[in-house]
């Protein structure tokens, strides 16, 4: 496969060009896989290389040689993958990916997974990896060199963890219940530094931001035409003792579908709860974190088939017209109608 990206970005202000930036990407990937043995014994090796350029400018008027200067990142991956099926008794797998980077440190990553089936049908499953995000061009190089400006000294996101759950199946597969525990670490987290006159850059946090999280999920046929999935997250975020900012310890969500006999058509109503989190107070009074509140939205739709290949949609978001924040002074859009066409399957 082959992906490319070309942009050019410009700001405007009293019909004045403020800000500007171009930019580009260049991707090419390749993948091959390999599989043998039996349905008991099913084994296969995936091998995968990819190599991706990235480009940057800023073309903000004002901007020194230094400060529009043009760049480019280049990096060369490597991705080899081993898994093997047991037939229904369970699975495992493993990869390796090898990251060869122009401007920072070569780096390995890695994935295990595996899976089991228990007497009864209960099924454990386990998985542990590493993973890395370099900086973005942006954070590297800055987008505006009187507000925004880029730190070329930061250095990739590197972060480690695993997880570890169960899942059960019951009443002729109409009901699945999944309970998972996972904890990750991540080491050199990029974040926004801003001076007392409002210019930014970003920076390499000195300690450890924790996670750890449990997810149940419910899911239940309940009649012919009728079925429900249930979910609820609580997640402890903390770096340097202080919860994390957007990030709420419990969120929970409700759907309800009815599907039409034949499919002919069908109504959904979900329901979903984020709890209140902190946030950064970007105002000039008041502390420097604030509480967000916590919220709740309806959303209700439905599809009908008009015809053979084509159907009928639409829905309505926050339907109750709940006024809530997810980032601290920007509110979040009310009541929303949405109606379309598209191709029936």
């Amino acid at each position: 496969t082959v992906q490319a990206l070309d942009a050019q970005r410009a700001r405007y202000v009293l019909a004045q060009r403020d800000t500007g930036s171009t930019g580009g990407r260049l991707k090419a990937s390749s993948v091959s896989s390999l599989a043998w043995g039996v349905p008991q014994w099913a084994q296969q090796l995936v091998l995968a290389i990819d190599a991706q350029r990235e480009q940057f400018q800023n073309t903000t008027p004002g901007a020194d040689a230094q400060q529009g200067a043009a760049h480019h990142l280049d990096n060369l991956g490597v991705v080899g993958q081993y898994s093997l099926r047991l037939g229904d008794a369970g699975s495992l797998s493993a990869s390796l990916r090898h990251d060869d980077n122009q401007r920072f440190a070569s780096v390995t990553t890695y994935r295990v997974q595996a899976g089991t089936v228990l007497p009864g049908g209960l099924r454990l499953h386990a998985a542990a990896g590493s993973g890395i995000k370099n900086p973005t061009p942006t954070e590297l190089f800055g987008y505006d060199p009187h507000t925004f400006i880029g730190n070329s000294a930061l250095k990739p996101e590197q972060s480690r963890g695993w997880e570890l759950g169960l899942e059960q199946q019951a009443f002729d597969q109409r009901l699945r219940m999944a309970l998972t525990w996972a904890q990750s670490v991540l080491r050199d987290e990029i974040y926004t530094v801003y001076t007392p006159d409002f210019v930014a850059s970003s920076a390499n946090r000195t300690s450890l931001s924790h996670q750890r999280d449990l997810e149940l999920a419910v899911s239940a046929r309940l009649f012919a035409q009728w079925h429900t999935d249930v979910s609820y997250t609580w997640l402890d975020a903390r770096e340097q003792q202080l919860h994390e900012v957007r990030r709420p310890p419990h969120i929970g969500s409700l759907n309800l579908v009815w599907d039409a006999p034949g499919d002919r058509g069908g109504v959904h109503v979900g329901w979903r709860y984020n709890g209140s989190t902190d946030d950064y107070n970007f105002t000039a009074s008041g502390p420097p974190r604030v509480r967000l509140s916590a919220y709740k939205l309806l959303q209700i739709g439905g599809r009908w088939r008009l015809a053979n290949k084509l159907q009928l949609q639409a829905r309505v978001e926050n339907a109750l017209a709940q006024r809530y924040e997810d980032v601290y002074t920007y509110r979040m859009p009310g009541r929303a109608f949405y109606v379309g066409l598209s191709s029936a399957p």
